[in-house]
């Protein structure tokens, strides 16, 4: 087992801070909680399994003598863009890491952009999305129409068709034929604030 320095680094790995105050407003509890632990050499068990549960990080790692430094994601990453070689992502094209809960390997994040989706997704609102390949009727999804452009819309069938359907009425529905790239289900919408 750990010590309990190395463990609370660990957490500030999995937690993306660099301080022991950072580290007790990510997780909730008060400033002096952490400097308690340390006296004591212990860690309640509930705070463990409650990061190991929001970041997908088995405990394991924070308790035993593992060599990488962090082989688990720290955070939904926010694309640039959707890039050519999707799924496949390169460092490079990640703007940064946004904090979600119950997320998985699967989750990415990129910015809305156009008023499609308008009033439930505008531009500059951040799509949180998982990669997936079966849609529902009504599924809220994201796609690429054949110009490149990403859209965010309702997954409809009209029989035998498939398509694509804007809540904005200025939008027209667009058929999906094998030009357009279904990329994922949208899981959440962060809205941007306006002024």
């Amino acid at each position: 087992m750990r010590n309990i320095d190395t463990i609370i680094e660990r957490l500030k790995i999995a937690t993306d801070t660099q301080t022991d105050l950072a580290l007790a407003a990510d997780m909730g509890i008060r400033s002096n909680t952490i400097s308690t632990w340390r006296k004591r050499n212990r860690i309640p068990y509930e705070h463990l399994d409650k990061i190991s549960q929001q970041m997908s990080i088995p405990m394991d790692w924070f308790l035993k003598d593992e060599k990488e430094p962090h082989p688990y994601r720290r955070g939904i990453p926010l694309l640039k863009s959707i890039p050519n070689q999707w799924p496949d992502v390169y460092p490079e094209e990640i703007e940064s890491y946004l904090k979600f809960p119950s997320s998985s390997e699967n989750y990415w994040a990129i910015q809305a952009c156009g008023e499609g989706m308008a009033p439930m997704v505008r531009d500059g609102d951040l799509v949180i999305f998982e990669i997936w390949e079966e849609f529902s009727e009504g599924d809220l999804i994201l796609a690429m129409d054949p110009w490149g452009g990403l859209l965010v819309r309702r997954y409809r069938k009209r029989h035998p068709d498939f398509f694509l359907i804007s809540e904005n009425p200025d939008y027209p529905p667009q058929q999906i034929d094998n030009r357009y790239e279904l990329i994922g289900l949208v899981r959440a919408v962060w809205h941007s604030v306006r002024f």
